[in-house]
């Protein structure tokens, strides 16, 4: 699992709490609260592959363009997740993470959280049925391990949701739960994650509606059969467009 983090320049170590203008720019390694966060990501087999940071006050001027401009930098980057955070009890740093989140989530294929204090309550509030928000401590505060290992629970559940519904979208035959395989191009479908439970809802009534366990290896998604279906084990292989791969 491939992530980035998306910084202001204090947690990016490019400026201090009054280096307001630092410009937008990237660091190939892990910086900042995300090596804290490696023994948490090992847990989840997740990698952070880039740092992106901008002064919180370069993005207060324009923040169109600066979301913009590293929503153009994840879409050539490609990572899995995105977290924009810890932002702490920085306000102007949480206003630039909920935005450029959100933006991400709407623009690019990635999927991206949030992260912050209760002092960040109005942005909270703004953005709180928009995207994934954990809760953090203060700068200094207690609790720090805790959220950072939250964020990365949550990046790995993004993480599966998105493979799911890759692999959902490009497989041949959806596993059927009676004694027929079914066509995508002739069911359409809506599904549920909860936990490790994958739950297939067929709108046409002809289709049982059906209960599987899952999991995620690669570019393979792996059911066993549940409730509602004739049991066995199915592997559904994501197929990759070659155009663009490119």
């Amino acid at each position: 699992m491939k992530i980035i983090m998306i910084y202001d320049q204090i947690q990016s170590g490019a400026g201090i709490k009054d280096d307001h203008d630092i410009p937008l720019g990237a660091k190939k390694e892990a910086v900042g609260p995300a090596v804290m966060m490696e023994p948490f990501l090992k847990k989840v087999d997740g990698k952070v592959v880039a740092c992106l940071y901008c002064g919180d006050g370069t993005y207060l001027k324009n923040p169109d363009e600066v979301s913009r401009k590293l929503c153009a930098m994840v879409n050539k980057l490609k990572p899995d997740v995105v977290m924009c955070g810890p932002c702490f009890n920085y306000l102007n740093y949480g206003k630039m993470a909920a935005r450029i989140a959100y933006d991400i989530n709407q623009n690019t294929s990635s999927k991206a959280i949030a992260a912050m204090s209760d002092d960040n309550q109005e942005t909270i509030n703004e953005y709180k049925d928009k995207l994934c928000i954990i809760k953090t401590p203060k700068k200094g505060g207690i609790g720090l391990n805790e959220s950072l290992e939250g964020m990365c629970v949550l990046a790995k559940a993004l993480y599966q949701e998105k493979e799911i519904e890759e692999i959902l979208r490009t497989f041949d035959k959806a596993p059927s739960p009676s004694s027929e395989n079914i066509t995508l191009a002739d069911y359409d479908f809506t599904y549920e994650i909860k936990d490790n439970q994958l739950y297939i809802d067929f709108v046409n009534e002809s289709a049982h509606d059906a209960t599987y366990e899952f999991s995620v290896k690669g570019d393979t998604l792996i059911l066993i059969g549940g409730e509602g279906t004739i049991g066995g084990t199915y592997e559904l292989t994501k197929v990759h467009d070659k155009k663009a791969d490119k």
